[in-house]
């Protein structure tokens, strides 16, 4: 697929100094970042089986000590 994006000056610039130290071309090291930045956003979604999971049974859960807990404005926890 081919497409036409905008790129200030600057960042141009720096792209094409970055292609000629690699070897490598604009176009190659534009497809390599997309790349990266879309394997990235799949790996900060959370997976299916975390997105399914529905506890343990048997576990205890852990409002259940919620009451035992002192208020963050108490001074005892950090004097």
């Amino acid at each position: 697929m081919n497409f036409n994006i905008y790129l200030e000056d600057e960042l141009a610039n720096d792209l094409i100094v970055i292609a000629k130290k690699s070897g490598k071309t604009r176009n190659s090291l534009v497809r390599e970042a997309i790349h990266e930045y879309v394997n990235k956003q799949h790996h900060l979604q959370w997976s299916e089986k975390i997105l399914n999971f529905n506890g343990v049974d048997d576990g205890i859960e852990f409002e259940s000590y919620r009451d035992e807990l002192l208020s963050p404005n108490d001074k005892g926890i950090f004097a």
